[in-house]
């Protein structure tokens, strides 16, 4: 079952309310946090379309191997970590490294 057709992760179900929420890929490297209904009859489960949780879309810190967001029991709160001033500044360029082991033989060549 698809819930998100843009990718989602860290997802949290709420314990009050028939729903999922979870961070997707927004703009500027920034995930939001999305919220998906969902029912359940008999043997079937449906989700509906996601929506923002927040009007504006609320950006979320990157943090690798944990949820950036908790889930408050009702359902209806969530605590964000705001990013830091050096997180909230936008990246305007990428850099790309070409032939990386090329250039790591050549700093730090492999002893015979």
């Amino acid at each position: 079952m698809i819930v998100s057709s843009a990718g989602g992760e860290t997802p949290s179900w709420s314990r009050r309310r028939s729903e999922l929420v979870f961070a997707a890929p927004g703009s500027d490297y920034r995930h939001i946090l999305l919220v998906a209904p969902y029912s359940v009859k008999n043997d079937s489960f449906r989700v509906a379309k996601p929506y923002m949780w927040a009007e504006r879309g609320v950006p979320l810190r990157k943090l690798l191997g944990s949820r950036p967001y908790a889930l408050h029991p009702d359902g209806a709160r969530v605590a964000i970590a705001p990013p830091s001033e050096r997180e909230a500044v936008t990246r305007k360029h990428l850099t790309l490294v070409l032939n990386v082991f090329d250039q790591l033989r050549a700093i730090a060549p492999a002893k015979p």
